[in-house]
Order: structure tokens, then sequence, then C-alpha cells
């Protein structure tokens, strides 16, 4: 019975030494391989269309961006990358030492040009007061602009250079819109002579009317004819609607 006791604790205490070893085994096996990364909290900017070059930490063996149509990357020596801004935005550098156990990262951010278009502007419009900003992909331009033909100008050459941008200028000075006036003057006197006549006549009898004074009316017989019954008039002097003639 002591026997039998005696082995179990052997057993036991055996089984715990194998498995701290296994363990120990373990973790230098697996922290022998893997890698430190080391982000840099440094951004590398930079203006779209341009290089710059990383001095890497040291030497390297590979390089790489998280989104190459941002920017491209590579390596110029061990310890030097070369940077190319494709387009505008945001991606990350990493770079990898020789049995690449060192890893280290860095923000790169790639910009407009803004200093070239407030050069640009500032020739184009030299007695405006405008100010040049970006906001990622966007161009944002602001100030004072000293008619509205500036703001047409102003627009048509961002469009031209296929930059997105934001236009909150504002004219200087009150705004005036032209319009055509015609004044027509009204005379009361002539006003009062407007009218019209209306006459008519038939076999047997007549009729005349004046409304205002535009001409007087004068009627009788017919030229050469006697009056009597069956007499014809006729409007003499009038002014009547061809009707009535």
């Amino acid at each position: 019975m002591k026997s039998q006791v005696f082995r179990r604790g052997n057993w036991a205490h055996s089984f715990g030494i194998v498995f701290s070893l296994l363990c120990i085994v373990h973790s230098f096996a697996f922290g022998a391989g893997s890698d430190t990364v080391s982000v840099d909290s440094e951004v590398i900017s930079f203006i779209v269309g341009e290089s710059t070059i990383v001095s890497a930490p040291w030497p390297t063996v590979r390089v790489a961006v998280t989104d190459p149509s941002i920017a491209y990357a590579e390596g110029l020596t061990a310890q030097k990358v070369l940077l190319q801004g494709i387009k505008v935005g945001s991606t990350d550098l990493i770079v990898w030492n020789a049995d690449e156990t060192q890893v280290k990262q860095w923000k790169i951010h790639v910009r407009l040009d803004t200093d070239r278009f407030q050069q640009k502007l500032d020739e184009l419009f030299p007695d405006a007061a405008l100010e040049v900003d970006e906001h990622g992909e966007t161009l944002i331009i602001k100030g004072l602009l000293r008619n509205a033909d500036q703001a047409v100008q102003l627009h048509n050459y961002l469009e031209k250079t296929g930059t997105a941008f934001v236009d909150t200028t504002s004219i200087a000075g009150s705004q005036q819109v032209q319009i055509e006036i015609r004044v027509a003057e009204v005379s009361r006197q002539a006003l009062r002579a407007l009218g019209f006549n209306a006459f008519h006549t038939d076999d047997d009898y007549f009729g005349a009317m004046r409304i205002g004074s535009i001409y007087p009316v004068s009627m009788g017989p017919v030229s050469g004819q006697a009056p009597g019954d069956n007499t014809a008039f006729e409007c003499r002097n009038c002014l009547l609607a061809p009707e009535f003639l």
C-alpha cells in the first residue's frame, strides 16, 4: 500500500516538471520568431507629385505601403527609402529589418500643393484678398473678391485644374443689378380728347353717337338728292369704322 502511494507521487512530480519544460520551450520558440512592431508617431507629409526620403533605424530588407495608389515606396540603400506621392490621401509605410524581427511603421499623408495655388491666385487676382486651404482632397478658397466677374474667373480656373474645390468667398460692396426702365408721359388734356364717333343711316332713320371729342359729326342727304321719303343720308367729315361707311 505504501509502495502504491509513492509511485503516484513520483508520477505527478515528473509530469509537473515535463509540463514546465514544455512551456519554457514553447515560449522561447514562439518568442524568437515574433516581430516587434514599432509605430512612429511622426506623420510624413509631402506634396502630391513630389518625393521624399525616409531613414530607417536599421538596415531594411523589405518596404511596403498599404495603399500603393497613393504613394510608391522603393528602397534606395539599406537604410534609405524613397517615397513618391501619386495622389492626395493617407496611407502607411512599413519596413522590416534583415531577419524580419523588427518592423517599423509610419503614417504617410500626401497633400495638395496649397502654396502653388495661393501664388497663382495672387497673380490672377492681385486686388482680391484670397486664402487657400485644404481638407482631404478638396481645395478650400476663402476671402474677398472685388466683383462678380472675378468669381466667374475663379471658378473657370479651378475647374480647368481638375481639383475638387469649395468656394467660400464673398464679393465686396453692395451688388448692383442693371435694369432697363422706360417712362411714358401721359397728358391729361390728350386723355380727355380721346373718344370715338359712331354714325349709322338707313332708308327711314339715322343715328349718331359721339363719345369724347375726336371729330365733330356732320351728316345730311347724299349730295344731289332732295330730302324726302327714302332719303339716303351720308356722314360728312366723320371718322367711322369701315362697316359704317
